[in-house]
């Protein structure tokens, strides 16, 4: 395959599954084939949107189909993902290891409030066995910035309306704090509140349930970190 050709199926590859939607829908037919009517009542969207969705990993080569009659059953391609294997192992270097995750009582985005000080609750910060040690020097009371990974949002988009606000004028998403960019990295102001073992309590943060934690930071004094 030449370089442009596994370049453009690359490419294609990474946005079929910038979209979550889509990406929860590839990995859905990963447990096996299905249906769109099946489709569409696991993830409550309508017909035509399942379609579409199908549609775009099909052009990727992630899907396949197979009709039965009146029904299309579509499952996972399995080739289609090869074009990634040597992007894999190129990238590997750039990848970033969760040395924990958010536990909170906000489940959705559409919960959370757009920045922690407006209204967003405390969390546990849950590290993992690897990382617990690095913990160690911090106390209640410590303020820290914790990098997150935003794993909900779309990695496809580079303009937004600020604040989802339609009245104000689409802006790059690098001028704005749009959870949707292509590298959602996350960064949330915290206190702790309270230190038990490899947990932290920490707020406010508006992370929602099950966010990846890829670093902890102290405030420098006078910093205006966040």
């Amino acid at each position: 395959m030449r370089h442009q050709d596994l370049a453009e199926r690359e490419d294609a590859v990474f946005r079929a599954l910038a979209h979550p939607r889509r990406r929860a829908i590839f990995e859905r037919l990963t447990c096996g084939e299905a249906a769109v009517k099946d489709l569409k009542a696991r993830f409550d969207i309508s017909q035509p949107a399942v379609s579409q969705h199908l549609a775009t990993l099909r052009r990727a080569g992630l899907v396949s189909e197979r009709r039965e009659g009146r029904l299309v059953y579509y499952k996972v391609a399995p080739r289609g993902l090869r074009p990634l294997v040597g992007w894999v192992a190129h990238h590997q270097a750039f990848w970033l290891r969760p040395i924990g995750v958010i536990r909170s009582t906000l489940k959705r985005r559409a919960e959370a409030p757009k920045q922690g000080r407006e209204g967003a609750p405390e969390a546990w910060l849950e590290m993992s066995p690897f990382a617990a040690a690095g913990l160690e020097g911090f106390a209640a009371g410590d303020d820290v910035v914790v990098v997150t990974w935003l794993h909900r949002a779309r990695r496809d988009v580079l303009k937004v309306h600020p604040r989802s606000d339609r009245r104000r004028p689409l802006t790059g998403v690098f001028a704005t704090r749009s959870p949707d960019r292509p590298n959602p990295l996350g960064l949330h102001r915290v206190t702790v509140r309270k230190v038990a073992g490899r947990r932290l309590r920490i707020g406010p943060i508006e992370a929602i349930d099950g966010t990846p934690v890829v670093d902890i930071k102290p405030v420098l004094a006078g910093a205006r970190d966040s």
